[in-house]
């Protein structure tokens, strides 16, 4: 029984080595490719890279009387079934980041829109830009 099983072991080496067998993922192995796949947003919206695309909504007034504001719509590529979140640096007008401010927005499914209001008490703010959004 010793011989038949040592024959079976090394056939089955035999072949393995003849067919090429190998495993994948190690040493030299092809690391994986990312192809960007274009993704059309409604028109004014940008792209964030983070599932979402936005822009900003002008006139609409701050609910926060006592500083400023913005509003951005955001626009949901894949739906964000645990929410939304922005952030949004204040800068002055030379470009020093003044201040960070958070937004949030609730649940929203592929395709859809939602408003998130970034507002602030910090003063002599004369440019805005999100810094960084998330879809969970």
């Amino acid at each position: 029984m010793g011989k038949l099983f040592l024959s079976l072991v090394v056939a089955t080496m035999s072949i393995a080595i003849l067919a090429g067998c190998t495993s994948t993922g190690g040493v030299g192995a092809a690391e994986p490719t990312y192809t960007p796949v274009a993704v059309e947003l409604p028109d004014g919206f940008v792209d964030l890279g983070s599932g979402l695309g936005a822009k900003r909504i002008d006139g609409k007034d701050c609910s926060y009387k006592a500083g400023g504001c913005s509003w951005i719509e955001v626009y949901s590529i894949a739906g964000c079934p645990n929410g939304v979140s922005l952030e949004q640096n204040l800068e002055s007008a030379d470009g020093v980041v003044l201040d960070t401010v958070h937004g949030s927005l609730g649940q929203i499914g592929a395709g859809q829109r939602g408003q998130i209001e970034l507002a602030w008490t910090t003063f002599g703010i004369r440019n805005v830009s999100v810094t960084k959004s998330s879809c969970f």
